[in-house]
């Protein structure tokens, strides 16, 4: 990506979901705890599904450095690019802000099976822009899934500069346009919501993107194909 832009400042925090099942949201009936950092808490209730391992793939509050907490399977990104760490995050906190003022800004955690029949996928992030988005030029990907081969095909998207969520080079149309251009130089709260198709050729996966708890666009997409 190569935005007209002078830095980004980012707080981000990715988790992995490898095993939901449920549709419907959780109901919470109560809970038990000390709600304070670093402290356990218990959640009571229905319709939490089941998930294992119930840690998170990535849990990435950078408090303690560049480097994913423990909290998470991953304890290292697969890959860093132009981003350092900073004591510039949200509220006081700690985040990743960019090195330079223009080039292409990443930070990868790695899994093996992202296109596996419904795969699904969860990422939070706190983030923080001081540039907008406001031409097709800049070349914007909010979010993007690379496989590990050589040829970095079949790809997944969310592109802000043109409103598209695609799946790259897969035979067929993929994906969907929407629109959900960030419109503030705020801290924002960002989540994407990704299941994958649920066979070879069919076009049932989703993919939801929400901006401060609204969601802004959703729809459905393909993630395997025969040609592909």
């Amino acid at each position: 990506m190569k935005p007209i832009t002078l830095r980004s400042v980012a707080l981000c925090t990715a988790l992995l979901s490898l095993g939901l099942t449920a549709h419907a949201a959780p109901s919470v009936s109560g809970a038990a705890g000390t709600f304070s950092t670093g402290q356990r808490i218990q959640l009571s209730g229905s319709g939490f599904g089941s998930k294992s391992p119930a840690a998170p793939q990535v849990w990435a509050d950078f408090e303690s450095g560049a480097n994913p907490s423990p909290l998470g399977l991953t304890s290292s990104w697969g890959k860093v690019q132009a981003l350092t760490w900073s004591t510039e995050g949200f509220a006081g906190t700690h985040g990743m802000k960019a090195a330079d003022g223009n080039g292409n800004w990443s930070i990868m955690a790695s899994y093996d099976s992202w296109t596996k029949e419904n795969q699904h996928v969860y990422i939070y992030k706190k983030q923080k822009v001081n540039f907008l988005i406001t031409s097709q030029t800049q070349n914007w990907k909010i979010w993007r899934m690379w496989p590990s081969n050589s040829s970095n095909y079949p790809n997944i998207y969310i592109a802000a500069h043109n409103g598209r969520c695609y799946v790259e080079n897969i035979g067929q149309e993929s994906g969907f346009f929407g629109n959900f251009t960030n419109t503030s130089t705020n801290w924002n709260t960002e989540e994407i919501l990704f299941r994958a198709s649920s066979a070879i050729n069919v076009k049932d996966g989703l993919l939801a993107y929400r901006l401060n708890g609204q969601q802004l666009t959703s729809g459905s997409v393909l993630t395997r194909s025969s040609s592909a």
